[in-house]
């Protein structure tokens, strides 16, 4: 929404107003509407003014409390604004700064507990002579920081900012080019510059006394006022969440748009803000859609106007044939500080782009609705573990006859219509689980149970299994020991030596989180949207959107809507062969039957190929040329048979060979100059 700055000096000397304006006005883009500072002593605090809300239209940052001499700046949306000016006394026209500095005079460091919305702040509080920062639930909002020890604290909402003072300096985090080339985002802290750090998600600092303290205020958990209801009441309740989180997102004093992909998310999102924005008399809706008209595969124009014939909608369509993954990478990266992607910015920033020209500010984003109201598919597993085969064996001939024969499939959707691979990831994988384990009793127990429901060879299963049911335990932990020596498919195209500088490997093995992978439905769930690949990607749209002067928002991250659907029973995931269960009962009558019945999605990986081997093939080879930084980090022989291999590539090795050209192209646009991004011991190997 706006870009915030702060900065405290630790030692004797003050900040200058030329330090904090200068980093705010490196985030220009993000404060058209108006740049402030404000000084008090050894702190400066600086905002950059992006109006949506219509109580933004009277604010002012950085603000300051007559009662306390606090002062705050904010890049917030408040949306427990009701309950919040009625327990603090205030007005309920009262701005979001003066509720959040009301907030904090009233709970103090506690205060971002009681706050829904999102959010990151830092307030400087002069009777105890310290600065406190804090951000949302979910890590919505970036917010970036810089403590030097004895010297100064820095904390801003982009790192662009922070590299504004001459204390701070610019030296590259050659640990996270690693993990941007394997793909590994789990560490919620580090950023590419050494030195300077993200606030996690759910997480609050504060400086005093010239030390920093950093605690978690929040923890995600199911709500703990669900009633046990039928499948009506969740789908109510369900209902009534989600068309709260919108209404709260589209309170905006300017036009509003969504992206609408024709899948369920977006049409969801739209065609509730459409009817939300009818009732208060506003209007119409701006939507943002990809159509492709030559990779038909990708396609899904007809699900986008099943939602257009409603009406109340001013669509725009943008052509994903005519951007490819490498097209616009100088335009969109010359203002990306950290969280590198690759494989869709190209699509995205197309998407924004029309709606900068469109003149909207704000733009709703279904996203995120795939981990807030899950798939379900770990309940497959769930059912494994506990044996009930019955259940299981009928889910898994439900979900086939549902995806057997759809038009659109995600590539994850391949496995729901095969019986047979629905079957290894869920019987074989729990008996193979009590192999390892030497529990041949209760193996022979399930693998006699599971007959019952399932056909298979128990010949073949036994083979299988039989010398892990017979190996000691000693030796299957010391096999277990040697897998972790095998080779990782995700460093093929690291070079050797800068994998074991960094010593990527055990990075990789100490930060994956597999509670993602095993563990029960909601377990699953609540690991996935508390990881760093989940808040990651949530900053860098926010960064993306910045820059053409949106604001982005997500009603399934609502915090209420996500700890409700924590809270649901597995089978409001999954049932009958249906994904996705208790959203698609609530959206009856909201959206078109073509979509709430519409079991698949469309997966974009025919449209990413025919870029990055077509349209972009000569940017490919002039990113990926000989000289170029990339081979510092990047094997040059993998590299070029990964190239060589064309359009034939997996789609994992495609994938990293544009994540690689990528880079290379960063590098070359954030440092000119490679004398000051690399520390006198780390120079690169050209």
């Amino acid at each position: 929404m706006s870009g915030i700055s702060a900065l405290l000096y630790l030692d004797a000397r003050h900040p200058a107003d030329h330090e904090i304006r200068s980093m705010i006005e490196s985030m220009r883009h993000r404060g058209p509407d108006g740049r402030n500072v404000m000084l008090d002593g050894p702190a400066a605090l600086g905002h950059g003014m992006l109006r949506t809300t219509p109580e933004s239209l009277f604010e002012s940052y950085p603000v300051q409390s007559r009662s306390s001499g606090c002062i705050l700046t904010a890049d917030a949306r408040i949306d427990n604004r009701r309950e919040l000016c009625r327990e603090l006394g205030l007005d309920k026209a009262s701005t979001d700064g003066r509720i959040i500095l009301a907030a904090y005079e009233e709970w103090g460091k506690g205060c971002p507990e009681h706050l829904v919305g999102d959010f990151a702040f830092a307030i400087w509080d002069p009777g105890r002579r310290s600065l406190f920062c804090a951000k949302d639930h979910l890590g919505i909002r970036p917010l970036y920081y810089y403590f030097g020890a004895d010297r100064l604290f820095a904390c801003a909402t982009e790192i662009k900012a922070l590299l504004q003072i001459t204390d701070i300096p610019a030296v590259l985090n050659e640990t996270r080019i690693a993990d941007y080339l394997t793909g590994m985002r789990e560490d919620v802290e580090s950023t590419i510059y050494k030195g300077i750090l993200r606030l996690p998600p759910a997480h609050a600092l504060e400086v005093e006394g010239g030390k920093l303290r950093l605690w978690r205020y929040y923890r995600l958990a199911p709500a703990v006022d669900v009633p046990e209801m039928d499948d009506e009441g969740y789908a109510q309740r369900f209902k009534e969440l989600f068309e709260e989180a919108v209404r709260c997102r589209v309170r905006s004093a300017f036009p509003v748009g969504s992206q609408l992909s024709g899948g369920l998310d977006s049409s969801y999102v739209t065609c509730v803000a459409r009817d939300v924005l009818k009732e208060d008399g506003r209007g119409p809706l701006h939507t943002y859609s990809l159509e492709f008209p030559e990779t038909t595969s990708c396609d899904e124009t007809e699900y986008v106007e099943a939602v257009l014939k409603q009406g109340g909608i001013n669509a725009h369509y943008v052509n994903g044939d005519e951007v490819g993954a490498l097209s616009n990478v100088e335009e969109v990266y010359s203002l990306l500080d950290d969280d590198l992607i690759g494989g869709t910015q190209h699509m995205v920033w197309a998407l924004f782009k029309a709606a900068q020209d469109s003149g909207v500010r704000i733009v709703l984003d279904g996203l995120d609705g795939d981990q807030v109201v899950g798939h379900g598919t770990q309940y497959l597993q769930e059912l494994a573990h506990h044996e009930d085969w019955a259940t299981l064996a009928r889910e898994i001939s439900m979900l086939r006859q549902r995806f057997s024969n759809i038009d659109h499939r995600h590539n994850f959707e391949d496995t729901f219509a095969s019986s047979s691979k629905t079957f290894s990831i869920t019987v074989m994988k729990r008996l193979s689980q009590l192999a390892e384990e030497g529990a041949w009793i209760r193996f022979a127990r399930s693998l006699q149970g599971a007959r019952k429901h399932f056909v298979f060879k128990r010949r073949a299963v036994i083979k299988s299994f039989w010398k892990q049911l017979l190996i000691p335990q000693f030796v299957r932990e010391w096999r277990r020991s040697k897998k972790n020596d095998a080779p990782e498919p995700r460093l093929q195209l690291l070079d050797l030596d800068f994998a074991e500088e960094v010593s990527v490997k055990e990075r990789i093995q100490q930060f994956e989180n597999q509670n993602i992978k095993e563990g029960d439905l909601r377990t699953a769930q609540m690991a996935l949207l508390d990881s760093g690949i989940f808040s990651g990607a949530l900053e860098t749209t926010d960064h993306f959107a910045s820059m053409l002067g949106l604001y982005v928002v997500h009603p399934f991250l609502d915090i209420r809507l996500v700890e409700f659907c924590l809270a649901l029973p597995p089978q409001q995931s999954l049932k009958d062969g249906w994904t996705r269960v208790v959203m698609r009962r609530a959206m009856k009558g909201v959206v078109p039957e073509k979509i709430r019945c519409r079991p698949g999605k469309t997966w974009l990986g025919p449209s990413y190929e025919r870029a990055l081997f077509d349209n972009d093939l000569e940017r490919l080879n002039a990113y990926l040329r000989p000289g170029s930084r990339i081979w510092r980090y990047v094997s040059r022989d993998a590299a070029m048979q990964m190239k060589a291999a064309g359009p034939a590539l997996s789609n994992d090795n495609q994938a990293r060979l544009g994540k690689a050209a990528i880079l290379s192209k960063w590098l070359d646009l954030r440092f000119a100059d490679t004398a000051t991004y690399f520390s006198s011991d780390e120079r690169p190997r050209l």
